[in-house]
C-alpha cells in the first residue's frame, strides 16, 4: 500500500535547535515557530538538502501533529 501524502507544502527540518533559530531570524520565517518531533518511517520521506544540517520532509496524511512540542 502507498503513503498518502498531506496536501500541504513542503515541510523543512533541521538536524540542530541552532540551525532553526539562525533560519528565525529571516524575514520568511518571521512567525515561524521551532518544534522537536520524533519521525517514524509510516510519517513520509525525508531528503537531504541545503546546506549542512537542513532535510526537506514529505509528511503522511497519518502524521499525527499533535505530537510535535514546541521549544
Amino acid at each position: 500500500k502507498l503513503p498518502r501524502f498531506s496536501d500541504s507544502t513542503l515541510n523543512s527540518l533541521f538536524s540542530t535547535k541552532e540551525e532553526a533559530e539562525r533560519r528565525l531570524k529571516l524575514p520568511k520565517f518571521k512567525n515561524a515557530s521551532i518544534v522537536i518531533v520524533k519521525l517514524e518511517p509510516k510519517d513520509g520521506m525525508i531528503k537531504k538538502t541545503f546546506g549542512i544540517a537542513h532535510y526537506s520532509w514529505w509528511r503522511t496524511k497519518d502524521f499525527n501533529v499533535s505530537q510535535a512540542k514546541t521549544v
